[in-house]
């Protein structure tokens, strides 16, 4: 069976959980407590996911928790890359970099990205 894999950045979904129980099955960092608070109720806004698809099922992820960043020029907000995961069947075919370069550019975004 061909890949037909695609990459979107786009907010907390259905689609997103489901991805969560199947990248990290049983761990529990992910309580759906914890996903809410990083994905809704963080004071420093709603996070943003990196998620490569496969015929609708969540492949690979990449969380972006923003965090408001005080500096000299004043305060910008950024984003921290965290439970990143790609499934063992599409590994060592750079999933993770091509889902990388999404969550730093998101003009990037685009299907087929696995031959």
């Amino acid at each position: 069976m061909s890949r037909a894999v695609s990459i979107f950045l786009r907010s907390f979904d259905e689609s997103v959980r489901k991805g969560y129980l199947r990248l990290f099955p049983g761990d529990p960092d992910k309580s759906a407590e914890l996903l809410n608070w990083r994905s809704h109720a963080n004071p420093h806004g709603e996070s943003k996911f990196a998620v490569a698809t496969d015929r609708g099922e969540v492949v690979g992820m990449i969380a972006l928790i923003p965090t408001r960043l005080r500096g000299p020029a004043g305060d910008c907000l950024g984003y921290q890359a965290v439970d990143t995961a790609v499934d063992p069947a599409y590994r060592g075919q750079g999933l993770f970099v091509k889902m990388g370069a999404v969550a730093q550019d998101p003009s990037m975004v685009g299907g087929d990205v696995l031959s």
